[in-house]
């Protein structure tokens, strides 16, 4: 079996985190990314109902499990009911290549590069370049602040873009 347990603190953490954050969008007045972050707060509070994430788990592996044309190509752990209660999820064990390592063969086999780094690694590396090709650098400061000090939002540092449309533009810009 495989159990996944959630740090006892876990949602406390995650609505104070946000909240901070909601607290600085809204202050520096960026309602479009204000509103996004709204939403994946929402998701995160899903992702921390490990209850309702057992339902998930077991309706998932009973569709595919049905599903012909997934039912040898897909496996999805079946939750273990008496190994889950609360913030732990019981699940059986699936034998096997990891996820991450199957991904990375097939992203290998198109071609990708990972130049001897995890996939994690990879992908903060292709957002680091992202975020220097679009003059934003992962301090805060745009880059654009000679003495250190940040530079607001807007300002200069950043061609007068706000951090939503920023935001944006780092994400869709990291082409895999």
């Amino acid at each position: 079996a495989v159990v996944k347990v959630q740090y006892p603190d876990a949602a406390a953490m995650m609505r104070a985190d946000f909240w901070c954050l909601e607290t600085l969008l809204w202050l520096i007045g960026e309602s479009a990314a204000l509103v996004v972050t709204r939403q994946i707060r929402e998701q995160f509070k899903v992702e921390l109902d490990y209850a309702q994430e057992a339902v998930h788990l077991r309706e998932l592996h009973g569709s595919l499990a049905r599903a012909p044309e997934f039912a040898d190509r897909v496996a999805v752990p079946a939750p273990i009911p008496e190994l889950t209660h609360g913030g732990v999820i019981g699940m059986e064990y699936l034998p096997g290549p990891k996820l991450e390592l199957v991904c990375r063969e097939r992203m290998e086999a198109l071609g990708v590069n990972f130049k001897g780094q995890s996939i994690s690694d990879w992908l903060a590396g292709q957002q680091r370049e992202s975020m220097d090709r679009l003059g934003i650098d992962g301090n805060g400061d745009g880059g654009g602040a000679a003495s250190g000090a940040p530079v607001a939002p807007g300002t200069a540092g950043h061609g007068g873009a706000s951090l939503a449309s920023r935001l944006v533009q780092c994400l869709g810009s990291l082409a895999l």
